[in-house]
């Protein structure tokens, strides 16, 4: 047997052991069973068309657990125009970026600590709900948690140390590209030290989330069913209150399964990913849902003031049209290679997501007639590049801490960047 035999030998024994031995990450017997109860599907359909809003409520379309703070409303001091007011936190998807919203959060946090004076346009402890979506997800509950005073500075610090971790490795472990093709795996990252921070993160403040703010407060997640291609959004506080951990477990790491990177999860024997695939931030029929929960209480939309705050944890990058005219170095040549090509491309579809996410909720509150304000913040290309900030790779722990530094400076100074203001 030649040194070429027996090293094509070797190497067939290695794939095949290979094979037996690893897979899939994740398995349909791997995941949480009987969670579904807690999930509310929705169709991008039903999502976009123009239907009224009885038609939509006798189909029981409205997803109702986004209008629990309506009963409270009438009970509540009107502002100075009569209007009663409900406040919104909206955190997008977006990795390793999302250390510019754990940032921007805790700085929120410092400016109400350190000038209590200085009123913010919401403040933390007023928020009546949060929706997160990918890494938007795991800041969510954090925030959620922030809701409470008593429980607030916890949560910031666990927001600081989980997007600012001191090793890549804290967070994710990355496996050989051509080994995973070669054993029919379904991820390239192992998922393993997310799932113990989650679980971490669950033992702490999972009782804050359920029990540490009024009921009325909600806490809503978004992650897509592969198979189906339907968005789902899981009510997290009513799957604590029903004992459920696992099903919150899976619901967050489903929300931040990127696929191709992080493998699915399993839940009641489907898959579910990352809801970024279908919204890269979301209120799917919100002002439906609002506009036939309020009449019941003698509101009418034009009665309401709706703040959403919105926390892109992206910088929008491929939006460089205004930037390239007066600073041709924030719009580098693009490289005429397979890779730099496919990844420019995905860039510009997922900020094309973000913007259209962020441009329906506005869209919609004017349709419906409601007196809504809004206020966005992302980590501009422009401030990236002042501070310094560089990216080496995935979940960067020095790019992760100067994103952090970035999003704590706009939280504490309360500084707005929004696409769709006038220019």
């Amino acid at each position: 047997m030649n040194s070429i035999t027996i090293r094509v030998f070797v190497l067939s024994t290695i794939v095949l052991l290979c094979a037996c031995s690893s897979g899939p990450t994740t398995k349909p017997g791997t995941g949480a069973q009987n969670c579904s109860s807690f999930m509310r599907s929705i169709s991008f359909e039903d999502y976009l068309a123009d239907q009224d809003v009885e038609s939509l409520a006798e189909q029981d379309l409205l997803p109702t657990f986004f209008t629990a703070p309506v009963a409270t409303l009438k009970d509540r001091a009107p502002s100075d125009d009569g209007r009663v007011e409900l406040n919104i936190l909206v955190l997008s998807g977006g990795g390793q970026w999302g250390a510019y919203g754990a940032g921007f959060l805790n700085g929120w946090s410092e400016i109400e600590r350190v000038a209590p004076d200085h009123a913010p346009w919401m403040a933390r402890g007023d928020v009546d709900i949060i929706t997160g979506i990918s890494t938007g997800s795991m800041q969510s509950s954090l925030a959620f948690a922030g809701i409470n005073a008593s429980s607030r500075e916890a949560a910031d610090n666990s927001l600081r140390k989980n997007y600012t971790p001191a090793n890549a490795s804290d967070i994710v472990k990355e496996k050989n590209l051509l080994w995973v093709l070669l054993t029919g795996g379904n991820g390239t990252f192992n998922p393993k030290p997310l799932e113990q921070s989650v679980a971490r993160m669950i033992d702490e403040f999972g009782p804050v989330i359920r029990d540490g703010a009024p009921d009325n407060r909600q806490l809503v997640v978004g992650l897509v069913n592969l198979r189906t291609g339907r968005l789902h959004l899981a009510d997290m506080r009513e799957t604590l209150k029903a004992g459920r951990q696992d099903c919150y477990k899976e619901f967050l790491l489903g929300s931040s399964a990127v696929p191709g990177t992080f493998p699915p999860r399993f839940i009641d024997g489907d898959m579910y990913v990352d809801g970024g695939v279908r919204l890269g931030l979301f209120l799917p029929l919100f002002w439906e849902s609002l506009t036939y929960e309020a009449r019941k209480y003698d509101l009418e939309p034009s009665d309401i003031r709706v703040k959403i705050l919105t926390i892109v944890n992206g910088s929008l990058s491929a939006n460089h049209s205004a930037e390239c005219e007066h600073n041709p170095s924030m719009c580098p040549e693009q490289k005429n290679k397979l890779l730099p090509i496919a990844m420019r491309a995905v860039e510009t579809l997922t900020d094309t997501v973000y913007n259209f996410s962020a441009f329906i909720i506005r869209q919609r509150a004017e349709q419906y007639g409601f007196k809504a304000e809004f206020r966005m913040t992302y980590a501009s290309l422009d401030i990236v590049q002042l501070g310094g900030c560089k990216k080496e790779g995935h979940f960067d722990p020095v790019f992760m801490k100067c994103l952090y530094g970035l999003g704590f400076d706009d939280g504490k100074n309360q500084t707005w960047r929004d696409p769709f203001a006038a220019r």
